[in-house]
């Protein structure tokens, strides 16, 4: 809704004026969601937006409307207090479904006042969400309107995320406290889904409020509760995850299916919050529970939330997924937590496991004996392991210590062990410049497959190695045994610099070769999508390319190429070759970016040689697309080469935008064709 003028920018709202201005009766759906209504420019006065909503709302242009949506829109105060009165005033339509952000004390009371008129008693879903620059103070009258119980009856999904406030975080206080009461007064029974978030700004939350609010979860007051998604930091004192656990005893909730918890816990001096809530997930309280997703400080805590599983032990049917967090502060004590959720896994105390997640945190925190043991226990057997694993996210930085590298005793744990991972489908590996796995984890998770601990896998993401030895050839070797027949999706990413010099170069090429033999492999004839990642430099181009030319990825639906030196010399002539209906018959989505205007020709004009594959989708998005790039597709297409080509990308390179003419030509062959700004 701006648009860049004259250098600056202005803002655009001549559509909207227009369609409120008029009388809509049979509108149901305003989502303004996601328009910084602030401008792209922090200087830039935003215009009254609810001036037109507002006013089509207070004029009863807008009968029927049932959502509104204003979440990330960065409205200004006066604007949502609008929105809120207009609610409430006689005559108003009756909103069903209402997200709002930015909720001063007017608002608030505002809102309040709507609930108590009963003028929303229809509605089933409600959110709150802070933007990050503000923190909606004006929550604690629309914590206490919705606790009156004017909504009890419809209301089925309540979404709360906050920013705490800088002094003494008065105004989170407030919240818990109004939720609590509601909860106790059962005045939210109906609720369904309910999401609290309190990570914010990331201070701790308050101590005593959250641990009332955490027994007040198990008191009743949201009996009907099926998903319930929470997120607090607290430091010093773990009160949250008592209260919590406290709850779960209880048998308040009965109902629920789907738990979420991202949850930081730090420094607390016996963790028995932690050990509470462990205690509660294992003795079966909740009949009905099916998913559980636990995002956890690793330290003491989660060991001793792990320990506490002991008590019993969470059903098989319970998927379980646990999210690492690691905190540079504790890392003494990371150790701790990894170690105590590899005793659960070994001791047949999560049967339900089904994701493992290291992305995140700082590094070099798990230390390589840690590392060891959870990965042994991965295929324990024998009543223990994770046979129901189905994926398994890595950030190689969280194994990488100052003084040790601990993902390759991981890897060689798993592959110790005497069972393997038959539901395992994804192995994701991410890379934090400039780290990536080195050499020896890339072996020895090259020796997990040939040793077949993942018959199943359909899905590998994983960086070439920058540091150490060696690790693509042996990866070669994995991919061309029989083992990795399963595989139908292939992410290879680049880690070297963008200013190599000749040994890295050469290091590449061989890397390249090893990659290309793997894709010559018979075993790659199930590959569907495969994706490879740069800087690729471009005299190693035709090492890869053999891959690609073998006649072996006949099945391939998807090629992206980032970076790998595409250009218009005779390097990429191989790769032209490969790109044919006789070399992939199947490819439906070719993705080439970053590829020069003279690249881009010589790719095209390779078509008129020899037939494309019969691709539906060309993204040439940060791509150079000039007219000459422009006037070779349209004779593509008029020569009838490209018949089942629709959706054209184009969009941000290094020059802007592609031109106007350029797109309208583009535009009028492909109908599907759009443009991608920069960053998508």
């Amino acid at each position: 809704m701006c648009k860049e003028e004259d250098g600056g920018w202005e803002w655009d709202l001549d559509g909207l004026n227009s369609l409120f201005s008029h009388q809509l009766s049979s509108l149901e759906e305003v989502d303004l969601s996601g328009n910084p209504l602030t401008g792209p420019d922090d200087n830039t006065e935003p215009p009254p937006l609810a001036s037109n909503v507002v006013e089509a709302l207070e004029e009863r242009r807008l009968p029927a409307i049932r959502t509104l949506n204003l979440a990330k829109t960065d409205p200004n105060e006066t604007d949502v207090t609008s929105v809120c009165r207009a609610l409430g005033a006689e005559g108003a339509p009756a909103v069903r479904v209402l997200h709002l952000t930015r909720i001063s004390p007017s608002a608030g009371q505002a809102f309040a006042a709507a609930v108590q008129s009963g003028r929303m008693s229809e509605l089933r879903e409600v959110s709150f969400r802070d933007e990050d620059r503000w923190a909606s103070t004006g929550l604690r009258f629309v914590v206490r309107g919705l606790g009156s119980g004017k909504v009890s009856s419809s209301l089925r999904v309540l979404n709360i995320l906050v920013n705490r406030d800088d002094e003494r975080n008065i105004h989170v206080e407030e919240v818990l406290g109004g939720l609590s009461e509601g909860l106790r007064a059962k005045a939210l029974v109906s609720v369904e889904e309910f999401t609290f978030d309190l990570q914010g700004s990331g201070d701790s939350s308050p101590d005593e409020p959250l641990f009332e609010f955490g027994r007040a979860l198990g008191e009743g007051g949201m009996s009907g509760l099926r998903k319930l998604t929470l997120s607090w930091k607290q430091d010093g004192r773990d009160l949250g995850a008592l209260g919590l656990g406290e709850s779960l005893k209880a048998g308040g909730m009965g109902s629920l299916e789907d738990l979420y918890l991202d949850i930081s816990c730090s420094s607390s001096d016996d963790y028995r919050g932690c050990k509470v809530f462990g205690e509660a997930l294992s003795i079966r309280n909740l009949p009905k529970l099916r998913y559980v997703k636990l995002k956890w400080s690793c330290n003491s805590g989660l060991g001793q939330l792990a320990e506490a599983l002991s008590v019993g032990s969470l059903p098989s049917h319970v998927a379980v997924d646990i999210h690492f967090v690691v905190n540079a502060i504790e890392t003494s004590n990371t150790a701790a937590g990894v170690r105590g959720v590899a005793s659960a896994i070994r001791g047949g105390r999560l049967p339900g496991l089904s994701r493992l997640d290291f992305n995140g945190g700082c590094k070099g925190p798990i230390d390589a004996e840690a590392a060891f043991a959870i990965g042994s226990s991965l295929t324990a057997g024998e009543g223990g392991g994770a046979e129901g694993l189905k994926e398994l996210d890595i950030l190689p930085l969280v194994f990488d210590g100052d003084n040790q590298e601990a993902l390759t005793p991981f890897f060689e744990g798993i592959a110790s062990g005497p069972a393997s991972l038959p539901s395992l489908h994804s192995i994701h590996m991410y890379v934090r410049e400039p780290w990536a796995p080195h050499a020896s984890a890339v072996r020895a998770m090259a020796k997990c497959m040939m040793k077949g601990k993942f018959p199943a896998l359909h899905s590998l993401q994983i960086p070439i190695p920058n540091r150490g030895q060696g690790g693509m050839q042996e990866l070669a070797h994995g991919l061309c045994s029989p083992h990795a027949q399963s595989l139908r999706s292939l992410f290879i990413k680049s880690s070297i610099t963008l200013n190599p010099n000749l040994e890295m170069v050469m290091r590449q090429r061989a890397q390249m070769a090893a990659l290309a033999a793997a894709l010559s492999s018979e075993q790659m004839g199930g590959l569907h999508k495969l994706t490879v990642r740069g800087p690729i430099f471009f005299p190693n181009l035709p090492a890869l390319s053999v891959g690609f030319n073998s006649g072996r990825l006949r099945s391939l639906r998807s090629l992206t190429l980032i970076n790998v030196g595409i250009g218009d010399h005779a390097e990429t002539d191989i790769l032209c070759e490969a790109l044919s209906a006789e070399k992939m018959p199947e490819l439906r989505f070719l993705s080439l970016r970053q590829v020069s205007k003279q690249a881009l020709q010589k790719v095209l004009g390779s078509w008129i040689e020899r037939p494309p594959p019969p691709l539906e989708t060309l993204d040439l998005a940060r791509s150079t697309v000039d007219d000459e790039g422009a006037a070779a597709l349209a004779s593509l297409c008029r020569m009838g080469r490209v018949p089942f080509l629709r959706d054209v990308r184009v969009g941000s390179n290094k020059n802007g935008l592609i031109d106007s003419n350029v797109w309208e030509m583009l535009k009028a062959l492909f109908p599907n064709t759009i443009q991608i700004q920069s960053g998508d």
